[in-house]
């Protein structure tokens, strides 16, 4: 029996270093403005975090350059390629076989805050490409809209549960 993996995707690329997260439900209790500055200091806090963990002794989010505008200019090659390596496309590419021993599902809201879609997207391609057998689902769900990526998530833990119960070796 294969293992399950129930997976949050991570593509951390540099077109996400830009993003504007702005989650429905603190635009409607503060307003767009408050609601654009805590989705900043969350992106930010996601950013540095994924930096730690991929590249703590090389960080790349302290050399990014960036042009009047705030377009990105350029920033430390090695420390990108530190992130880059934990991107989940590269790291699926690098090592196919070790997802072909799993049972794995890939789910999110169309409407993602975090631009999950796209990435779970990018990550099906990668995973039908090399022949992985997976489920991939994006979804709409009215009953998520204040928050698609955490009242979602918490939509599906319970079918997430059950996705590995059917699939876990039985016992004797």
């Amino acid at each position: 029996m294969r293992p399950v993996w129930f997976l949050s995707p991570a593509n951390l690329t540099v077109d996400v270093l830009n993003l504007n997260v702005i989650i429905p439900i603190h635009e409607r209790l503060f307003g767009r403005e408050r609601a654009a500055e805590y989705g900043s200091m969350l992106w930010s806090d996601i950013l540095h975090t994924a930096d730690l963990v991929c590249s703590r002794d090389k960080p790349l989010m302290p050399t990014i350059k960036r042009d009047k505008s705030g377009e990105i200019i350029g920033g430390d090659e090695e420390a990108y390629n530190n992130l880059y390596k934990h991107n989940l496309n590269y790291m699926i590419g690098e090592n196919p076989q070790a997802l072909k021993q799993v049972k794995l599902v890939l789910k999110t809201a169309a409407n993602d805050e975090l631009m999950i879609a796209k990435v779970t997207g990018e990550i099906h391609k990668t995973l039908v490409g090399l022949g992985i057998e997976h489920e991939y689902e994006i979804y709409s769900d009215s009953k998520a809209a204040l928050s698609p990526h955490i009242i979602g998530i918490s939509y599906n833990v319970i079918p997430g549960i059950k996705f590995c119960l059917r699939h876990f070796p039985k016992r004797d």
